[in-house]
């Protein structure tokens, strides 16, 4: 029985994955028969001639003259080298052609007679997604971000926006984060070293867990998380730019900062 994890690998450098399960049934020794490598393949006959097929026309297969036929596969090094090669090749295609398309690219004005900008309203429900944006939100950030966040969240997304946090800090933008109290402070304290040398990175702490864990950017968009006892993007992030609900958020931030502790305070409550 062919190796499923090789299938799907030669799967990634471009053939099919009869394609793959034929290429590596002719691993089995040096010259095969179609019936050895249906055998070994489990790929129907009729099947098995088309892929031998394109494989010779591809370069990774040979076969004799002699009858009965036989056919001899490159060797995997060799086979591999040669898959990536033309993946290379097809990614610089891509590359190109998508530089081409957004050169080109003019978005559509549906009403040039109208030019109020409306609110936008989006749930984000992927994972990837969520730390996709919020990176690219702290990424586009000027003058100042507010965090609310859970220790755990906190404690396993820290190495996601690291970078991030750090390029924004460096352009000056002021980021204040109200914090769930970790037990352990001294682990906490070890987290954070790399921002210890920002005076623009604020922090302060809550006792009990935050019932929704947000960031608001330039005060002009805002994420949400609905729950603080999940791991950072297993529950949809709610973005919006509405200038109400800011306003809003806004102000609930202010009093949670002014009613949390201070490091220094936090440290002596057990």
């Amino acid at each position: 029985m062919l190796n499923e994890s090789n299938i799907q690998t030669y799967r990634s450098l471009g053939l099919t994955i009869n394609q793959a399960k034929v290429y590596l049934a002719m691993q089995c020794r040096e010259f095969s028969t179609v019936y050895e490598i249906r055998m070994v393949s489990e790929v129907p006959r009729q099947e098995i001639y088309k892929i031998l097929s394109t494989l010779e026309e591809m370069g990774m297969v040979e076969k004799t003259l002699k009858r009965p036929i036989r056919f001899r596969a490159l060797k995997m090094q060799e086979a591999v080298s040669f898959l990536l090669k033309n993946k290379t090749q097809e990614l610089k295609e891509i590359k190109k052609n998508i530089k081409e398309m957004l050169k080109n690219f003019k978005p559509t004005i549906h009403d040039k007679n109208n030019n109020e900008v409306k609110p936008t309203f989006l749930l984000i429900s992927k994972k990837e997604a969520s730390i996709s944006k919020v990176q690219k939100e702290i990424d586009k950030a000027k003058t100042c971000i507010d965090f609310i966040v859970s220790w755990k969240v906190f404690h396993r997304s820290i190495d996601a926006f690291r970078n991030n946090t750090k390029k924004a800090l460096k352009r000056n933008v002021k980021i204040r984060m109200v914090l769930e109290k970790p037990k352990n402070m001294h682990e906490f304290s070890e987290e954070l070293q790399v921002f210890k040398q920002f005076p623009q990175y604020q922090l302060r702490f809550i006792l009990n867990s935050p019932q929704a864990l947000m960031g608001i950017y330039d005060k002009k968009q805002m994420m949400i998380q609905t729950s603080s006892t999940v791991d950072l993007a297993e529950k949809p992030f709610f973005w919006t730019d509405n200038p109400c609900l800011l306003s809003a958020l806004i102000d609930y931030f202010d009093l949670v900062w002014l009613t949390a502790l201070e490091k220094d305070d936090a440290e002596q409550i057990m």
